[in-house]
């Protein structure tokens, strides 16, 4: 081998071992990267609404899983739920950007994962409300 041959060499196991020690200290980043995200349960729907240019009045309200919610009638048709057996990380919330978002969830852990990756969307203002501890938490404010 030649000289140039032997450094290409050397440069490409340098180049797996680097590619090698990122996949194992970050397995779930690129497990989440290598599935497909999903809209939330009716998020089809809000995306449609955008695309006709309309907006909702109050905000949208995202629910975690299909418990019945009070107040949920003057939201409508903005509602968005995520099942309870889908991972918050693979649902894509861009039906959202740009507007208030309410979120309600059973427990705050969920709540602070959901707004997470609302947050990933860019909402105008992001609240949410934690039923089981009774924890209201503002997550982005509007500031104009």
């Amino acid at each position: 081998m030649t000289t140039a041959q032997l450094k290409r060499a050397a440069w490409l196991r340098r180049a797996a071992a680097r590619y090698a020690a990122q996949r194992a200290a970050f397995p779930l980043i690129i497990k989440e990267q290598a599935q497909q995200r999903r809209l939330p349960a009716n998020g089809r729907k809000l995306l449609a609404l955008r695309q006709q240019g309309l907006s909702p009045v109050l905000a949208v309200l995202i629910l975690d899983g299909w418990a019945p919610t009070a107040g949920i009638e003057e939201h409508e048709p903005w509602i968005a739920v995520i099942p309870d057996d889908t991972p918050v990380a693979l649902v894509d919330f861009r039906c959202v950007a740009g507007l208030t978002v309410y979120i309600v969830a059973d427990r705050l852990p969920r709540l602070d994962e959901i707004a997470l990756q609302v947050m990933r969307f860019g909402p105008k203002a992001a609240f949410g409300w934690a039923d089981q501890s009774k924890d209201f938490v503002v997550y982005a404010k509007d500031r104009s």
